[in-house]
């Protein structure tokens, strides 16, 4: 128990450090609308043979506090893989385009979107990480934080990949009810080691089910989080408010990243 506290204190320092960045203003208010989106590919809750790609369509009106009437629905929208295998991704409503059955790939492999959105043509290509596996899963009384000795804190150890720098993302639910904070975090002075990720915001309370997933990512799709959790005060990167680094190429902003996706569901006791 001694040595995971350790390591929820390390992590807890780094946060702290991370919050240092440069960012730099852009106006995103109602009168300079531009298409906004929020793309990922990653493994299908289907099967363990493909990838599921999804795609949300907004403006930058709706930027913060999206709703239906924000959402673009005219758009042909498709995959390529490394290939040259072209697929397309159907329209679902409220601004989503889905395709679950991408052919599984590998490790390091390019995925690009690519279409047209309202006449705008776009495109954007992200790398699929290698996978990172959730270790175990906690809810522990810390006797820190917001809580203190109030309620349980709930933390995901995962161990890092040796020898190259790592991006994840986390998302958590809790008795089923979502949590929508962007969780991020990378191994900066980790590298290699179990990394313990708490969820301090929330509070916990014997025999609550936490559902976690852990993600990875690239480091373009990170910056593009880290910046986003800044506007919206969540994921403790905290900084003066910035548009995000976009990967996308034509007339839109957001970010399209392939992800690995690992989940784990625990009882707190």
């Amino acid at each position: 128990m001694k040595i995971k506290l350790n390591k929820i204190l390390a992590f807890s320092l780094l946060v702290i450090l991370a919050s240092c960045t440069k960012v730099i203003d852009v106006d995103l208010n109602d009168a300079n609308q531009r298409i906004v989106i929020d793309g990922v590919i990653s493994y299908s809750h289907y099967d363990s043979t493909h990838l599921n790609a999804f795609v949300k369509l907004t403006r930058t009106g709706s930027y913060y506090t999206s709703n239906e009437f924000d959402t673009i629905s005219d758009a042909d929208l498709f995959i390529n893989d490394k290939a040259g295998n072209t697929y397309h991704l159907d329209y679902y409503g409220k601004g989503q385009f889905r395709n679950p059955l991408i052919p599984m790939g590998s490790s390091f492999d390019e995925y690009e979107l690519s279409g047209s959105i309202e006449g705008t043509e776009i495109s954007s290509k992200s790398i699929l990480p290698q996978m990172v596996k959730i270790d175990s899963i906690g809810a522990y009384a810390l006797g820190f934080g917001p809580h203190g000795k109030d309620h349980l804190t709930a933390v995901c150890f995962f161990t890092d990949i040796p020898g190259e720098k790592n991006y994840y993302r986390l998302k958590i639910s809790v008795n089923k009810a979502y949590y929508s904070s962007l969780y991020i975090s990378r191994d900066d002075g980790q590298d290699g080691d179990q990394i313990a990720f708490p969820f301090f915001q929330i509070p916990i309370n014997p025999l609550d089910t936490i559902h976690i997933s852990l993600l990875t990512m690239d480091e373009a799709s990170f910056e593009y989080y880290k910046v986003l959790s800044q506007n919206i005060g969540g994921g403790g990167f905290s900084a003066a408010p910035g548009n995000p680094v976009s990967n996308i190429e034509g007339d839109a902003i957001g970010v399209f990243t392939a992800q690995t996706r690992s989940i784990m569901t625990y009882i707190a006791k």
